[in-house]
């Protein structure tokens, strides 16, 4: 379950659908709870998969990451949706994405006084420790951050989608796995660009948690080359606000994989993640060789790390020189089927931790 939009391009989301997908293909009965909105088609894959949905605010259709004074509400009314979903028929796990997904479990878990509740797994997107200062400036968010990242020691088990993720989570004892790919989202690609010459391209929100603050100064080191910003929330204003000569392009999947597959490098501009940058596995399958920040790099093939004294810009420069990936060997080792033994097995081991604590 999520408790955010479903669908949406947006990371969280594509997450959670390629989690539910492999399932499926597997033969498991997934079943997804998440707010009322969401923007686009469902993905595919989950055409018949059910999914309940907390009511929804009139007016209320915000997209985008971040706290704001309707969510609490939402994950409320969906604490009491996956509470009644539960009391109807029995579920082996419960996984929850993120935080206020948690949250609202152990709501429900509450709610419901089953004596045998399915085992929680928590899913790990992010440090909230990290993320709530980028929202804004009001004191205090940085404790309330390392107060929520605490909160799942309240589950049964725990998914990471990194080693430094796994290491935040400490004595939970997380396991690491990593998001995956669909080769059948990648079938037919037509690499488009808005005209000639070379072309950066970062495909993810306008958040600011993003790092996207250096992308200015790396352009203006770059002459001769252009920014492209692919995604459905990409303004002319937005782009401005990265820099002043940006390009945006409004698009979702699959129109905006083919904006991507047009560029000559992408870019993961963010400093630290304890998560995993799902754009990052896109541009890769893509054909990009993508620069990241020294510490977020993931070894998936055509990273190219910045150095130690080298700027953004001339790791962008020397990206040229290295060949570009293979969809063929990216899948190899990033395909969404072969993360599914070890989310199982962690599924099996958060349910015997369940019985334990409630026998």
């Amino acid at each position: 379950m999520g408790a955010f939009p479903f669908p949406s391009d947006q990371g969280s989301q594509l997450l959670l659908a390629g989690t539910t997908r492999a399932l499926v293909e597997a033969g498991h009965h997934v079943e997804i709870a998440a707010y009322a909105h969401g923007a686009g088609l469902m993905p595919a894959g989950l055409g018949e998969t059910p999914v309940h949905r907390a009511p929804g605010v009139p007016g209320y259709r915000r997209m985008r990451s971040g706290p704001d004074v309707v969510k609490p509400v939402l994950d409320l009314r969906l604490a009491r949706v996956v509470a009644e979903v539960l009391r109807d028929r029995p579920f082996d796990v419960v996984h929850a994405h993120n935080h206020e997904a948690l949250l609202s479990c152990v709501v429900a878990r509450s709610a419901t006084r089953m004596r045998h509740f399915p085992a929680l797994v928590y899913g790990q997107h992010t440090l909230m420790a990290e993320e709530l200062p980028s929202y804004s400036r009001l004191p205090g968010l940085r404790a309330l951050g390392h107060a929520l990242d605490r909160l799942p020691r309240l589950a049964d088990g725990a998914v990471a989608l990194s080693a430094r993720g796994a290491l935040a989570l400490g004595p939970l004892g997380a396991a690491v796995i990593p998001p995956g790919l669909f080769a059948s989202d990648f079938a037919g690609v037509q690499p488009r660009r808005p005209n000639s010459g070379r072309w950066l391209v970062y495909a993810g929100t306008p958040d600011a948690f993003q790092g996207l603050g250096g992308l200015a100064a790396a352009m203006e080191a770059l002459p001769g080359w252009h920014l492209l910003l692919v995604g459905p929330a990409w303004t002319a204003r937005a782009a401005r606000r990265v820099w002043h000569a940006a390009v945006p392009v409004s698009a979702r999947w699959p129109s905006a994989r083919d904006w991507i597959a047009g560029a000559d490098v992408a870019i993961v501009p963010r400093e630290t993640c304890a998560g995993f940058p799902m754009k990052l596995l896109n541009y890769s399958a893509l054909g990009l060789r993508t620069v990241v920040m020294a510490g977020g790099a993931y070894g998936v093939p055509g990273e190219v790390s910045v150095e130690p004294g080298e700027s953004t810009a001339q790791a962008v420069s020397r990206s040229l020189d290295l060949p570009r990936p293979a969809l063929a060997s990216v899948l190899a080792k990033w395909s969404w089927s072969s993360r599914v033994p070890a989310l199982v097995e962690l599924y099996d081991a958060a349910r015997v931790t369940a019985r334990a604590a409630r026998s």
